[in-house]
């Protein structure tokens, strides 16, 4: 019962600050109807306790599972397959996305069909990137033989600087526009 409790403070933290806004509006420049204000309330408190619930049992479930076989992946050192598990992980993440369907709905509607949804959900899911920052310099990362991550920047004068180069590269990667080239 504590963890429930624990949950229910959390997202109440976060539909707290929402709920108080609707509600300022509805006493000052916005009023609702009687219906629309009790439906409103409604909402707010079984999202509260249907978002409570779920994020337990997360905390129960998926995150020990995700905790113990991550333990084991890293332990075996294999590092191929600590890679290939991030990037379907990753992939999978990506798509299974609510908003990512949703944008890829609207672009598919937009192009005339001409651009599918599944196509689109696909292509941003994979994100290949090559990373241009201008001063000429690319970034590729890949396992070494020992199980290590080499990461190779070329620059002008083609110098190697894993450590500049990995976060470079995946700085660029995360937090910049995608070159499908």
């Amino acid at each position: 019962m504590g963890l429930l409790n624990e949950k229910i403070k959390e997202v109440l933290q976060s539909l707290a600050p929402v709920t108080i806004f609707v509600l300022v509006l509805h006493f000052t420049i916005a009023p609702l109807t009687s219906l629309q204000l009790g439906q409103f309330l409604l909402g707010a408190f079984l999202l509260l306790m249907g978002l409570s619930v779920f994020l337990v049992g997360v905390d129960l479930g998926a995150t020990p599972i995700g905790i113990h076989s991550g333990h084991a992946i890293v332990r075996s050192g294999k590092m191929p397959i600590l890679l290939m598990g991030g990037i379907i992980l990753g992939f999978l993440i990506s798509i299974a996305e609510p908003d990512l369907h949703i944008l890829a709905t609207q672009i598919e509607q937009l192009t005339g069909d001409s651009l599918a949804k599944w196509t689109m959900v696909i292509v941003v899911s994979v994100q290949p990137c090559k990373v241009d920052d201008g001063d000429r310099r690319f970034c590729r990362c890949r396992a070494s033989r020992n199980g290590g991550v080499l990461a190779d920047c070329q620059t002008d004068q083609n110098s190697l600087r894993p450590l500049a180069c990995l976060r470079h590269h995946l700085d660029s990667c995360l937090s910049q526009s995608v070159d499908f080239s």
